[in-house]
């Protein structure tokens, strides 16, 4: 379930993902779907069944499936067992991709950077620390941050905060490994195992400030769950 190596982009230098620290143990056993279903559970992350792309669909429409939930039902109630069933029929493996939430709700945000000098300046503005990170199928990272407790809530947003950044806060979800992107890569971690830190204050009120509705991404998903299917 992992990417060919030699054809994914590096891994920058100022990108706040370093190998998991010394003594804290060897990283998570990551070879199935399960496993990473029980490894995403155990970090107190709430994961969901997305759909996956088929090899007749355009790139565009791949691109876009690769990213939907299964079910609306599994969106709107995200606490549903939706991934129950995978482990009932192990068949369905092959026929899915996982997410997580994100929001205040679940305790989690998570940026995502496309372009990588919009990304080295927000990681050198904001201080983001050292952080659990994965690698996109497309060839970009994202970064996953718990949500301070003082926080009211982080919006989600596109190309607001900086060109090519965009952060997954309510009412979202983003993608996570092993899924396979429409494109044909698979998301894969940067530093297994690594503790998610907290957001800054200083990206914190970043984030705030350019936030567009918490209804954008319902808004969002609903339409392009209707083109799709």
């Amino acid at each position: 379930m992992t990417a060919n190596s030699a054809n994914l982009p590096a891994i920058p230098d100022w990108l706040p993902a370093p190998p998991l620290p010394p003594g804290t143990g060897a990283p998570p056993r990551l070879e199935t779907l399960p496993d990473y279903l029980v490894y995403y559970e155990s970090q107190g992350l709430t994961p969901m069944l997305l759909a996956r792309s088929r090899p007749w669909m355009s790139l565009q429409t791949r691109k876009l499936a690769a990213k939907l939930p299964v079910s609306l039902r599994y969106y709107f109630f995200p606490f549903l067992s939706s991934y129950a069933r995978l482990r009932r029929n192990p068949q369905w493996q092959a026929r899915v991709n996982l997410g997580v939430r994100t929001g205040k709700r679940f305790k989690l945000v998570m940026i995502d950077f496309d372009d990588m000098e919009s990304g080295r300046a927000l990681v050198r503005e904001c201080r983001l620390p050292a952080t659990l990170a994965t690698r996109t199928g497309g060839g970009g990272f994202h970064l996953f941050y718990r949500i301070p407790e003082s926080c009211p809530g982080i919006e989600s947003t596109h190309d607001c905060v900086a060109h090519g950044i965009d952060v997954r806060g309510e009412y979202a979800y983003c993608t996570v490994p092993p899924s396979e992107h429409g494109t044909g890569g698979r998301y894969e971690f940067v530093n297994p195992g690594h503790p998610i830190a907290v957001l800054p204050e200083a990206a914190v009120a970043r984030f705030r400030a350019c936030g567009v509705s918490r209804y954008w991404h319902v808004w969002k998903q609903v339409r392009n769950f209707r083109f799709l299917y």
